[in-house]
């Protein structure tokens, strides 16, 4: 239990929360195309979150089991989108979708 940091293999970084030997509670992140920062529960993103891409569009919104859940809001540096989804980059009501 604790705070601490992790870098895997792949180059990315996990700093936060640790419970169990798995990454619990409040962190950040840093993978390849971008950075998370929220709630993690056993490993898995889950529960209020942001997922800061490298190209600019940022999600701000629930995550599921690594997955965006429910109302979720997107924004890039054109637009700011919240509700129904409107293309394949804008959220709404996305339970199930695979978030990066």
């Amino acid at each position: 239990h604790g705070h601490g940091v992790i870098v895997l293999a792949n180059g990315d970084i996990y700093d936060g929360a640790w419970a169990n030997g798995m990454m619990e509670g409040s962190g950040t992140f840093k993978f390849k195309t971008g950075l998370y920062i929220g709630e993690m529960v056993q490993g898995l993103r889950e529960g209020a979150g942001v997922l800061q891409m490298e190209n600019g569009t940022k999600y701000t919104g629930q995550f599921q089991q690594n997955k965006y859940h429910g109302e979720v809001r997107s924004q890039t540096a054109l637009e700011i989108v919240g509700g129904e989804t409107i293309s394949p980059l804008t959220v709404g009501s996305l339970a199930g979708v695979q978030a990066h």
